[in-house]
């Protein structure tokens, strides 16, 4: 019966920190510049070390070291590009939102409702039910977000929340795939009630460079 508890204290450790964070991350990318780069980097570093727990446990350290400077830089470098495109601030936080979003509603609607796993062999607690409500929940943000994109296609900006939002459910199963190849829960301990950056940010994996991918082709072509 306590698994089936919504709400618990590592929910509330959770909650909490998410509450501290949230504010402060989207404070620092308004602000950009300088503090920007600096959490930026901050992250990395972070992220790098936590990698290497992985990369410990690992047959082919080689291997899954190349996969590691890929999987943590290619989001970054993605990142930088965004903050420095038009209108960059709104753009990382429009991304940012839609992570976060994505996974809250997943968590509701899957504690809520319950039903089929999505990938229980990967992550025995996801369902299609919280995987439906995100993508569900997230179309209704991009409703929203319109008034603040105004010179982007509404069409466009609902179908680019979607991907983001479906990229984020990926990035959060194959962090999951990957913690399971080395029977890691968590790739590490900083964040209370998260685990590891890598566990905090692995919504924005794939998400970031498809952000990027996405405005680059924007401004390119249709300035």
């Amino acid at each position: 019966m306590e698994n089936k508890k919504v709400f618990s204290s590592n929910l509330l450790i959770r909650i909490i920190s998410a509450l501290i964070l949230i504010p402060i991350v989207l404070s620092v990318v308004y602000s950009g510049g300088f503090i920007f780069y600096i959490m930026l980097t901050i992250a990395v570093v972070i992220m790098a070390q936590e990698w290497k727990v992985f990369n410990r446990a690992s047959g082919n350290k080689t291997v899954w070291q190349l996969i590691g400077g890929f999987y943590i830089t290619i989001p970054c470098i993605s990142m930088v590009y965004l903050i420095n495109t038009l209108q960059g601030t709104s753009v990382v936080i429009w991304l940012l939102l839609t992570v976060w979003i994505t996974d809250i509603a997943a968590f509701v609607f899957g504690k809520i409702i319950g039903g089929p796993k999505l990938v229980p062999t990967i992550s025995p607690n996801k369902t299609w039910s919280g995987m439906i409500g995100a993508l569900v929940t997230t179309f209704t943000f991009a409703f929203a977000s319109i008034v603040y994109f105004e010179p982007f296609s509404k069409i466009g900006l609902i179908a680019a929340t979607l991907l983001i939002s479906a990229l984020a459910i990926i990035g959060d199963l194959v962090e999951s795939w990957i913690k399971r190849q080395f029977s890691i829960k968590d790739s590490g301990k900083i964040i209370p009630g998260h685990g590891g950056v890598l566990d905090r940010v692995d919504g924005l994996i794939f998400s970031t460079p498809a952000a990027a991918i996405l405005v680059a082709l924007y401004e390119n072509y249709i300035f």
